[in-house]
């Protein structure tokens, strides 16, 4: 999903973050990549998680701030923060 926003928005992307498996982020130039755990979360996924939700607070009104969570029969496990 994050390559087809890539490829329909291109230069237009200021900023960007996803959490993928680990072995699956080397596909994309403009949003950053955290390979994180899969299933079972791990720091990279935290991590990932942080800076996700450090791009979301900076958005400014004028921004296209979308966040997608992939869900199944629960969260997705790579996106995940201690409460």
């Amino acid at each position: 999903m994050a390559k087809a926003v890539e490829d329909v928005l291109r230069d237009r992307i200021t900023q960007g973050h996803i959490n993928a498996k680990n072995g699956e982020g080397k596909y994309l130039r403009r949003i950053e990549v955290t390979e994180a755990g899969h299933p079972m979360p791990d720091e990279d996924s935290v991590e990932g998680a942080k800076r996700i939700c450090e791009i979301t607070r900076k958005a400014g009104e004028n921004d296209l701030d979308k966040l997608h969570l992939r869900w199944h029969d629960r969260p997705d496990d790579s996106f995940c923060q201690p409460v």
